[in-house]
Parts: structure tokens; C-alpha cells; sequence
């Protein structure tokens, strides 16, 4: 079995997107917390974006908000397909602040690998924000 890799080009988009997520107008679009994360051998890397908006509004609607933001800004990256958005609420960022944070306002890259946090096993993982 073939281990993905996560490349150059890749962490230099996920540390793009958090930066003019955190330059939009509309804070609710800051990231509270993004990272890569290793899921497994069929879907390997996601970019988990942690965002303040999917408290009151669809996650449709913050795609779409997303998208708008890749386009204007982002003139490279990665497919739509490869990053998950969730709430502030979501139990993984609540589990990895356990063993890291970062500033709220730090763009941080920090390699998280085979590590495990109250029985949850974390694989891999590269950490930007972690608030």
C-alpha cells in the first residue's frame, strides 16, 4: 500500500486560502482552524477549514462563499472536492486543541504524524490554525 504524500503545492494553497479567508471583510469566514488531514487510501488528503459561518448559515451557501473567495484570489489550488468545511463545534479541532493551538491570527506548519489523542488515532496531519 502506497502512503499519499502531501505535496509543496498543496500546503502552500492551504496556507493561500486561510490568509484571504482571513482578509475577507466577512470575519465569519476566518478560519478558526485549518489543516490537512490524512482521511485513507481512497479520498488521502482534505483541507478541513473550521468557519465561524456554518453556525447560522448553510454549508451550500459558505461553499459557495468559498468559491467566491478561490476565484478572486486564489489563482492556483486544489479541487473544491478536496476541502471540508466544518463548524466550530466539530469534535476533531475540539481533540486537537488538546495536544496543540496556535494564535488566532497565526498562519503556523506544524506536522502532526501517528500521534493519538484520548484513543483517537490522528495519522497525518498539517496544522495552519488551531484556535
Amino acid at each position: 500500500m502506497a502512503e499519499a504524500v502531501l505535496v509543496d503545492a498543496d500546503i502552500d494553497f492551504g496556507r493561500e486560502i486561510v490568509r484571504a479567508l482571513d482578509e475577507e471583510s466577512d470575519r465569519q469566514l476566518k478560519p478558526l482552524a485549518a489543516f490537512w488531514l490524512l482521511l485513507d487510501d481512497e479520498d488521502p488528503w482534505r483541507l478541513v477549514l473550521v468557519l465561524p459561518a456554518l453556525e447560522h448559515e448553510t454549508p451550500q451557501k459558505v461553499y459557495s462563499q468559498l468559491l467566491d473567495v478561490m476565484n478572486r484570489r486564489i489563482h492556483h489550488g486544489v479541487s473544491l472536492d478536496a476541502i471540508g468545511l466544518a463548524p466550530p463545534s466539530y469534535p476533531l479541532r475540539l481533540t486537537l486543541r488538546k495536544a496543540i493551538t496556535t494564535g488566532p491570527d497565526d498562519i503556523s506548519g506544524i506536522r502532526f504524524t501517528h500521534n493519538v489523542i484520548n484513543g483517537q488515532l490522528i495519522d497525518d496531519a498539517y496544522i495552519y490554525r488551531l484556535t
